[in-house]
Formats: C-alpha cells, sequence, structure tokens
C-alpha cells in the first residue's frame, strides 16, 4: 500500500493498478507478508468479537457519524474519515452491548434468541487483557 501511494505521488499509479499482473502480484505478496509477520492483536480480536453488530448497523451508525461530524464539528478530509469510522465502530459496539443486557432486546435487535452455551464473554475484561499483553510484548520487544 505504502509503495502504491508512493506511485500515486509519482503518477506511476498505472504500473500498479489492481487490474495488471503486477499489481495483482505486488497485493499478493502484500498480503503474505503481512501474514507471515504473525502479529497478534488482542483489541482487534476483541472488537471481532463485535462484528456482527457493527455490519448489521453499519448504514445507520455512518449515517449518524456523517451529521454529527459535518454537521456539528465541520470536519473535512482525513480527520472526518477517521472520526466517522471511529463513530461508527463505537456505536455498533454500543448497540450490541446494550442490546445483550435483555433476552427481547437480544433476539429483535441481533436475531440471538438462545443464549450461547459457551462462556459470557466480558467486553471490559477483555479490554484490560488486550491492554495487559499488549505491554507485555512491548517489554519483551525491547528487552
Amino acid at each position: 500500500m505504502a509503495l502504491q501511494f508512493f506511485c500515486y505521488l509519482e503518477d506511476t499509479r498505472e504500473l500498479f493498478d489492481k487490474r495488471t499482473v503486477l499489481g495483482l502480484a505486488v497485493g499478493v505478496t502484500a498480503c503474505f507478508a503481512l501474514l507471515s509477520i504473525k502479529i497478534k492483536n488482542n483489541f482487534v480480536a476483541w472488537i471481532g468479537g463485535f462484528s456482527f453488530a457493527i455490519y448489521l448497523y453499519q448504514s445507520f451508525t455512518t449515517k449518524v457519524a456523517k451529521t454529527i461530524v459535518f454537521d456539528l464539528f465541520q470536519f473535512s478530509g482525513i480527520p472526518a474519515l477517521l472520526t466517522i469510522i471511529c463513530f461508527t465502530v463505537a456505536l455498533g459496539i454500543s448497540i450490541h452491548l446494550f442490546s445483550m443486557q435483555f433476552k427481547f432486546s437480544r433476539g429483535l435487535f441481533l436475531g440471538i434468541w438462545k443464549p450461547s452455551a459457551k462462556k459470557e464473554f466480558n467486553p471490559i475484561k477483555g479490554v484490560k487483557l488486550a491492554w495487559r499483553n499488549s505491554k507485555r510484548e512491548l517489554r519483551n520487544a525491547l528487552g
């Protein structure tokens, strides 16, 4: 992606276009390189637990976030895009957490009528665990 961005600045984007063999080779190589690093990110794994709710309500939450960002804060450009993404993810997670509190809302908003047989997931504990593991990995990497 950085290579494509550099080439975009140099106006050689036709060379690494997604529809060419070279663009395909660069994309596949980048995917395999990222997968071979084997990075464990517990925070992203924690957000993945809410991915269904984020996906299910992204159209509504994106509209709400765009209204807030453009009308109230009057952001534009990259800060607006990042703020909209953060609002959308946060609203999706909050809808999931709210709807899981009650049996009827869990079924109505998420389509989960039966409680799961596995142990109930505690999202707050997941964040603390992700933070603790990331600090430990950082200490181990620095020596």
